[in-house]
């Protein structure tokens, strides 16, 4: 298949790719950009990139629940890191897991799945 030659004026490859990199599926991709989805496919293979595994993605209705200046902070986050390279969605929620996995086990706290006085409190900001 040729290269895309022409310009998408309705998005640019940063947000293709910064959507794709939090785990976007190609519609809400397109749909975000005000494009075709198949638009969203054929930047995405100019770029040499795959698309995100959306089969059992969860992340839509995740990020379509929080504000979107928060949206935009985890896309700007998975895009500046020490690789210059985008990180995915993925990756971060494993390092996330794996991070508060071993905070609990320093701490004593329960690990999940066991009750605790503060599971329906919100995270504190110092955490």
């Amino acid at each position: 298949m040729k290269p895309v030659l022409r310009p998408n004026r309705k998005a640019s490859n940063e947000d293709i790719l910064r959507y794709n990199g939090i785990g976007m599926s190609l519609s809400a991709i397109a749909e975000r950009l005000g494009c075709h989805p198949t638009s969203v496919t054929l930047r995405l293979r100019a770029l040499k990139v795959a698309p995100a595994d959306t089969r059992r993605a969860f992340m839509e209705d995740i990020f379509g629940a929080m504000d979107q200046n928060l949206v935009e902070e985890v896309a700007d986050l998975l895009m500046n890191n020490e690789s210059n390279q985008p990180k995915s969605i993925k990756a971060y929620v494993r390092e996330l897991i794996v991070a508060d996995i071993l905070a609990r086990r320093l701490s004593g706290r329960p690990e999940i799945g066991e009750a605790s006085d503060n599971d329906n409190e919100a995270p504190s900001q110092d955490a």
